[in-house]
């Protein structure tokens, strides 16, 4: 599902399979200016990067890598953001936000990376007929 938010603001890209916490990312972002587009798949990703401008990526570790080979947009790793807390006697570990560190590595990452709010395939990725190619 590809959902997107508020697209007059800086827009960051959101590739994220763990809906808990995309849900998450989502309010702390558009609460703080940002335009979000969120992704769950890589499939997702590669369609919305064609037809965005984004800033950031924000992804996990897992899908990282695999977002490198196809955008040369800046990416930030949430897993360095999420802390993990106790639920207490009979109750599960969930995960919790470091949102003043994010914050600050989202503005140090755009701040680097002047003019960057352009399309995410960035000469990576053709786009011909409206399908994504990788480049010979």
């Amino acid at each position: 599902m590809l959902q997107t938010l508020n697209t007059i603001r800086t827009h960051i890209l959101l590739c994220l399979p763990d809906p808990y916490v995309t849900t998450m990312l989502n309010a702390f972002l558009t609460s703080n200016g940002f335009a979000v587009t969120t992704t769950y798949l890589l499939r997702e990703f590669t369609e919305a990067a064609a037809l965005g401008r984004y800033s950031v990526v924000i992804t996990s570790t897992a899908v990282a890598g695999r977002i490198r080979d196809v955008s040369a947009l800046p990416i930030i790793d949430i897993s360095a953001f999420l802390v993990n807390t106790a639920g207490g006697i009979g109750h599960r570990h969930s995960k919790s936000l470091d949102s003043t560190a994010l914050a600050e590595r989202i503005k140090t990452v755009i701040a680097l990376n002047p003019g960057r709010d352009r399309l995410a395939k960035s000469g990576r990725l053709n786009v011909k007929n409206g399908c994504m190619q990788r480049p010979e």
